[in-house]
């Protein structure tokens, strides 16, 4: 869920068909008419009561990992099949979040009602998802092995990119679990 009021939003899965869609006050789900979008929870009215839906909580936990100090961290080679991405690539990028914020869609992705990552899809050529090596339908579920639900957390994503010097990204593709490596130079 996302916003507050006229201008609020939720993602919502339908158990029996598993297909999720975007929802706003006014709108209809199998039945219900969606009265209200709160922070973790949709007002419903259901036969003429209204009811509240609440979204599963979930703990949270920084996704950066504790700093290990000492030399030897550093000096260790990348793991195999790190993708290698420009700093300065990234620094514009990041300078210009209209732009960046274009060149793909990004939602939450939810599994059974809970939060499991984000989404990316329209990802635009050129773009510095696609020389990141994501792809269309990717689902962004953890970042250095933390998981990824909240828009907190993609923020979190972005200073890591923005400072750090190394990534490693979890993600489903096509149902299948991948890690992407990246090391920022």
């Amino acid at each position: 869920m996302a916003g507050a009021a006229l201008y609020g939003f939720a993602v919502v899965e339908e158990k029996a068909t598993r297909k999720q869609r975007l929802v706003k006050a006014g709108d209809v789900v199998a039945g219900a008419k969606v009265v209200r979008i709160r922070r973790n929870a949709l007002d419903l009215l259901v036969d003429g009561q209204e009811r509240v839906l609440k979204m599963v909580e979930t703990k949270e936990a920084p996704i950066l990992p504790p700093a290990q100090g000492g030399a030897a961290s550093m000096a260790s080679p990348p793991p195999p099949g790190t993708i290698s991405v420009n700093r300065s690539e990234i620094q514009e990028a990041l300078e210009d979040m209209g732009s960046l914020l274009r060149q793909a869609q990004i939602r939450p992705y939810f599994n059974a009602g809970v939060p499991d990552g984000f989404l990316i899809n329209m990802i635009r050529r050129g773009s510095l998802y696609q020389k990141m090596g994501l792809a269309n339908g990717d689902i962004i579920q953890e970042v250095n092995h933390r998981k990824i639900q909240t828009a907190d957390d993609m923020t979190d994503l972005l200073n890591i990119i923005r400072s750090g010097a190394s990534l490693s990204l979890s993600i489903k593709r096509r149902g299948k679990q991948e890690t992407l490596n990246y090391q920022f130079q």
